[in-house]
């Protein structure tokens, strides 16, 4: 691959470079890294800056920040006071519990308690849903019920 790589480049590479850096959780250098293997791999060679430009341009974020986890504390607390529990997804993968709750309490007393106006913690990408969504924004949403709580469904009598 040339020393200058194009727009079309990147595109083409773009799927694998999200799976080894967002699916498989790979560092973006050293060995094992994103830039080695796209290197040994593809023949694709670029710097640590432009894959940090182009992550910037896709939206690829390995850690979220303290505003996401801030608008999740209050959409979290709100659901809480409404009587309803809460699972949060990002892009298609579900929060596991232990990671919300550190997060929360890392970051959410103050959108928990608030003590002004709470639309500092509005964000877009954050929303409320009763159904799974395979958009990449924050979906809150009440735990899935499992099979056996529609067990009364078999029951019913059909004339």
């Amino acid at each position: 691959m040339s020393a200058k790589l194009t727009e079309d480049d990147w595109s083409l590479h773009k799927a694998v470079i999200q799976a080894l850096y967002l699916t498989e959780d790979r560092k973006l250098q050293g060995p094992g890294g994103v830039i080695e293997q796209m290197f040994v791999e593809y023949k694709f060679k670029a710097t640590k800056a432009q894959y940090e430009k182009h992550f910037k341009k896709w939206g690829f974020r390995k850690n979220k920040r303290r505003d996401d986890w801030e608008a999740t504390a209050a959409k979290v607390a709100k659901r809480k006071r409404d009587g309803k529990e809460s699972e949060l997804w990002i892009g298609d993968e579900r929060v596991p519990v232990k990671k919300l709750r550190k997060e929360i309490s890392r970051y959410g007393y103050d959108a928990a308690f608030p003590t002004s106006s709470s639309s500092k913690y509005t964000r877009r990408n954050l929303r409320v849903h009763s159904s799974i969504s395979s958009g990449y924004g924050f979906i809150m949403q009440s735990p899935l019920v499992p099979v056996s709580s529609y067990d009364w469904v078999q029951r019913l009598v059909f004339y």
